[in-house]
């Protein structure tokens, strides 16, 4: 079962806004079913903050899904619309924009006004219009009566690299006059999660997009950050392993007379793949993952307990704020923050608390 944290991810909403300061916008990331945490549950924790300005999609289906639970919050699109999103966006949509050809597009939309945002690729290279194509493009958008121009932004590759941050946002300021832009009310947004733990003002200007900042994934000595998720499962069954024995595939072998439990937890439910030391939380007490972890099921080592047999059922933590903190973890395993959660099963039980 997956606890989703509603105190916790308020929380890190009112600390993000004591960063950013009251005149910023703050849109969290709820892309990748919330980072596996559950657009549902997500979305109705938050659902009545005011310190959520938008939240922020990439999937035109999930704002399908999100408006049976909730038509008045405001949703910025953060890929460039494509025609199958067309019918998904509503009055509360605004919409990423990186070429002409989408106000093409978007014309068939029976909407009266969208409000539309510019993507300019300053150095990410994946989408966004040119620094020479983006004043036309305003341009285009400014002589369509259907269309207000509510954004521009741009994608930082690595807001640690204060060199290569600067001249993406000289080259933003390149394409448009960003100071002109701000002056007809334009949000200009550039920020995700590590410009706010690095206390980065220059880069907040209008709007910031916390993703892993959000879901107290990552932490800073800033900001009183909290993990909002639990993951928890229990021990389905227990077993002896003589000495000399082997388990699993590829026959991992039992170093001393053991006792093992079986906890339906695997690849498939959502564990990270690349985590080299796999531990679990029982109680107090963490426990060493053996032998390779399977699809659907992993062993862990509860020789040690004084009575073992008894952990029957007994309740296990994979994540848990205190106990197995993600942020903690990878200090260790120095894998990809998102492995930690963008995998979890759809499937998986998920509750808001």
């Amino acid at each position: 079962m997956l606890k989703i944290s509603r105190m916790a991810l308020l929380h890190n909403l009112s600390e993000i806004r004591k960063q950013v300061g009251a005149n910023v916008r703050i849109a969290p990331v709820l892309k990748g079913n919330a980072y596996g945490h559950g657009l549902f549950e997500v979305s109705q924790a938050i659902k009545y903050s005011t310190n959520v300005d938008y939240i922020c999609l990439t999937d035109s289906h999930d704002i399908k899904k999100l408006r049976k639970w909730n038509n008045n919050t405001k949703v910025l699109l953060i890929n460039p619309i494509q025609e199958e999103d067309i019918k998904f966006i509503d009055r509360n949509t605004s919409v990423t924009i990186d070429s002409a050809e989408q106000i093409n597009l978007l014309k068939q939309s029976s909407l009266e006004k969208i409000n539309v945002h510019v993507l300019i690729n300053t150095g990410f290279n994946r989408f966004g219009c040119s620094h020479k194509s983006a004043i036309n493009l305003i341009n285009l958008i400014d002589r369509q009566s259907k269309f207000s121009l509510e954004g521009i932004w741009t994608h930082l590759s690595n807001p640690k690299n204060a060199s290569f941050t600067n001249s993406q946002i000289e080259g933003l300021n390149k394409a448009v006059d960003i100071k002109q832009m701000r002056h007809r009310g334009v949000l200009i947004h550039v920020a995700a999660s590590e410009p706010i733990i690095s206390h980065i003002k220059d880069l907040y200007f209008d709007l910031v997009r916390p993703g892993l900042l959000f879901y107290g994934m990552q932490t800073s000595e800033n900001l009183a950050i909290e993990q909002a998720l639990t993951w928890e499962s229990s021990i389905q069954r227990v077993i002896s392993v003589a000495r000399g024995a082997t388990i699993g595939y590829d026959q991992t072998t039992i170093l001393r007379d053991s006792v093992l439990g079986i906890v339906p937890i695997g690849y498939s439910t959502g564990f990270p793949p690349r985590i080299k030391h796999p531990q679990i939380c029982i109680g107090e007490r963490l426990v060493n993952v053996v032998g390779r972890i399977e699809m659907e099921y992993m062993r862990v080592d509860i020789t040690d307990f004084s009575n073992p047999y008894k952990l029957m059922n007994s309740t296990v933590y994979i994540y848990e704020p205190k106990k197995r903190n993600i942020a903690q973890i990878n200090k260790t395993e120095k894998i990809i923050l998102n492995e930690f959660t963008n995998n979890l099963d759809s499937g998986l039980l998920r509750q808001l608390e």
